[in-house]
């Protein structure tokens, strides 16, 4: 199953005090995506990130979530949005119901 993470900060936050937070983030995310579980991560124009995941279950993404260190130190807050399949091709093929 794929989950789209939507991420947005917690208050102005001046990012450059978080520096080692921001290193840690990366190691993190590098080793999601070593792991299999992120496929892809972008920034918005705001420079929120946007990240997709691909594994099991929202609990896996959650989990994972909480480990990033700019969440556990509260420096952002993020939404999950599971992405389920698109079934609007049935109904070419079998009809509207």
């Amino acid at each position: 199953m794929q989950y789209l993470v939507m991420t947005s900060d917690i208050g102005d936050i001046d990012w450059d005090r978080h520096s080692d937070a921001l290193k840690m983030e990366s190691k993190h995310i590098l080793s999601l995506y070593l792991k299999g579980v992120l496929r892809n991560i972008w920034f918005t124009d705001k420079k929120d990130a946007i990240l997709l995941f691909e594994c099991d279950s929202i609990n896996t993404v959650n989990t994972e979530m909480k480990k990033l260190p700019l969440v556990s130190n509260a420096l952002i807050k993020y939404e999950v949005i599971s992405l389920n399949p698109y079934t609007g091709l049935e109904r070419l093929i079998h009809g509207a119901n």
